[in-house]
């Protein structure tokens, strides 16, 4: 992995909740689920990494 891809997900820990949610309308284009944040920062890693690197 790129270094710029790893600093941007281990920022996903320290991120505030309203940007966790931000960045999942921005990376799946819809509404995000009424989980909770490890949920939200997991699923945000999964696809940052799926929309680098392929999937």
């Amino acid at each position: 992995m790129t270094e710029t891809l790893l600093v941007r997900i281990a920022g996903l820990k320290s991120a505030a909740t309203a940007d966790l949610k931000s960045q999942w309308r921005e990376l799946f284009g819809k509404e995000p689920p009424p989980y909770n944040r490890n949920y939200l920062q997991s699923r945000l890693a999964y696809r940052i990494q799926e929309l680098s690197l392929g999937a």
